[in-house]
Parts: C-alpha cells; structure tokens; sequence
C-alpha cells in the first residue's frame, strides 16, 4: 500500500549497471564482498563455506563518498540477481519530528519486506541511531525504533542485506553494533583503481592515459572526494587553456568543447598544480 507514494518511490535506487566488475583494483576487498553477495543469494554456498549469510554489515571508511562507492558496487552486483535496493539518507528521514521518523522508517523497511529480495544502503548509520554517551532523549529514542525495527525485519521471512555506513564506529549506538555479522574496513583506494576513478570521472574531457597515471600517483592515500577536487582542477585547466587557444572567445571556446576538441594532457595537469 506503500507503492503510490512519493516517499516510498524515492527510496529505491536504480544500480543495473554497477558492480563489482566495474571497481578496477582493490583486489581483497573485492574478493571480500563477492563472497558477502554469494553468501547473501546462495544458501548451498554458505553451506559448503560454513558461514551464515551476512544480513546485517557495517562498512567504516575514513570517508563517506568512499564507502558508498562500495556499497553501492556490492548492492549493484546483487541486482543481478534481482535484488532490489533502497537508500536511507539523514536528509530524508532525519528532517521533522519523531513521528515522521517512525513513519518513515516503518515504511521503509515494511518495503523491504515487500520487495524481498533485497538490499539496503543506510547512509551516516551514526545519524539514524547516534552513541548513547553523547545523545539527545529524541536521539535515543530514534535510536530504540531503529535497532527495534530491524530486529523485527531480522525475525522476518525476508531475503535482505542491510549495510551500514560510518566514519566512526565509537559514534554509533553499541546495540546496533552488537547486531552486525562483520565489519568491513574500506581502505583507500589503490593506484589502479584511482586511476580508473580518474580516466572515468575526466572522460568528459578526454583525459590521457599519462594524465592520469600522473593524477593516479599524485592522490596517493587520498579518497574519492579528495581525488573530485584534483579532477576539478584538471578540468578548470583545460577550459582555461580552451578559452586561452579562443583569444577569450567564450562562443568559439564552448563550440570546440561542444565538439569534443577538448583534449586534457599531461602538461595541463601538472599546469593545474
């Protein structure tokens, strides 16, 4: 009875063509959340391995936007197997008072249940069910449905995967912690797998192949938000050197990026520097 509404609609995420297939390096971690999938859609599988499917998982990483690469590139190899998949973000259900919250949530994962089989990103899990040592009464009793609930979507006969995201895990409430089946640290991304970030998120500017190994090995360490403000500064690079090539002429510079003449080579990016 949900379907209809704007709300419940919204939740659902479109991830068809994402999966694991598409992240380039990152080879245990890879190895590691394969194994959660299979261990989530085949029950022989997790016979054979003797491990229980992995219904309820935290994913910490350092950085937010990186964690959610993950998650989302495990939910989107799910969907292969017909798992839908549902967002919880703050800014939807964190918004107004308590009862819409119970609302909200309720509803959400009643559409789990609906939709079975299926996979849930809950994004900043510190934010729907905060540490006790520092929260709010309105705050624990978030916390107390959020973990309830989820108790009762467990106790269910539905085909789920909960996965959880933080930067902290001393920020989230010790309950919801003591219902995890495992932890997956996400690490930085490593060079290949920047460089593949790097050569799709500057394909709009037909970045080279040593452009960015160069970019590859200059975000040593970083995450994928660090390594968006290293693109968008390639990019300022290349538009400025457009605009330079124009003698200033904005309409002849955004007809040659209009047409693809817009190439970003090594020298503009060490330029940018």
């Amino acid at each position: 009875m949900y379907r209809n509404e704007a709300f419940t609609e919204a939740l659902y995420v479109d991830l068809s063509g994402v999966s694991l297939d598409s992240v380039f390096g990152m080879t245990e971690l890879k190895k590691h959340l394969r194994q959660i999938s299979e261990s989530v859609v085949s029950d022989e599988l997790s016979r054979t391995l003797e491990i229980a499917p992995s219904k309820i998982i935290l994913m910490k990483s350092s950085e937010r936007d990186s964690a959610l690469y993950y998650a989302r590139a495990l939910c989107g190899e799910l969907a292969k197997r017909s798992f839908s998949t549902i967002m919880l973000t703050p800014q939807s259900f964190l918004t107004g008072s308590y009862s819409d919250f119970e609302t909200k949530l309720t509803k959400a994962l009643n559409e789990v249940i609906i939709s079975s089989p299926c996979a849930v990103i809950c994004s900043d899990v510190d934010m729907f069910c905060p540490g006790n040592d520092s929260s709010s009464i309105a705050e624990r009793l978030r916390t107390r449905l959020f973990t309830d609930l989820l108790s009762e979507l467990c106790g269910s006969r539905a085909e789920f995967i909960f996965i959880a995201l933080t930067s902290d895990t001393g920020k989230v409430d010790r309950e919801f912690l003591s219902m995890l089946d495992e932890t997956v640290d996400i690490p930085a991304p490593d060079k290949e797998a920047r460089k593949a970030y790097i050569l799709n998120k500057l394909r709009c500017v037909n970045c080279t192949a040593d452009a960015a190994e160069y970019l590859a090995a200059q975000s040593d360490g970083f995450g994928f938000a660090q390594i968006d403000k290293l693109c968008d500064r390639a990019k300022l690079a290349v538009y400025k050197n457009m605009l330079a090539s124009s003698n200033g002429n904005i309409c002849n510079a955004a007809q040659n990026a209009g047409d693809g003449n817009i190439v970003l080579t090594l020298e503009l990016v060490k330029a940018a520097e």
